[in-house]
């Protein structure tokens, strides 16, 4: 920010900037559902995780089972929730100035994207993996 009386701009330009934005109610907020708000959407992104890679018995040639989305992908579909919850956020702040956080529920869905691919037994249910890394535990114990 330039200092008051230099060249560029004065720096007391800031101060008039903030109270004309606080008179027309142009100013970003946080509501007060904001962290809840969070919790839902992490647990949404939770959710369509375990579903991309739960079960299905299919009898195939040996009758085993398959994953219905390769587990290895998880990271990468975790990483394009955690883009789309930026998304979310930026248009939420432009359209509405509601200040919705992300950075929280984005990190939880890369930490759990990338706990189901580094898992001992590819065969445990996705959730579990989850629980684990929170738990501070390994889950090949």
């Amino acid at each position: 920010m330039p200092r008051p009386y230099s060249g560029a701009a004065s720096g007391l330009q800031a101060h008039p900037q903030i109270i004309t934005a606080l008179i027309d109610g142009r100013s970003p907020y946080s509501p007060r559902l904001a962290p809840l708000a969070q919790a839902g959407l992490a647990l949404a992104g939770l959710l369509l995780l375990a579903w991309l890679v739960r079960p299905q018995a299919q009898r195939l040639g040996q009758g085993g089972q398959h994953n219905r989305f390769p587990v290895y992908l998880q990271p990468l579909v975790a990483l394009l929730l955690a883009l789309a919850l930026l998304a979310l956020h930026v248009v939420l702040q432009l359209r509405a100035g509601l200040w919705l956080g992300w950075a929280s529920p984005a990190l939880f869905l890369l930490l759990a994207g990338l706990a189901r691919t580094t898992s001992a037994d590819p065969t445990q249910p996705a959730l579990d993996g989850v629980i684990w890394m929170l738990a501070g535990t390994s889950s090949s114990v």
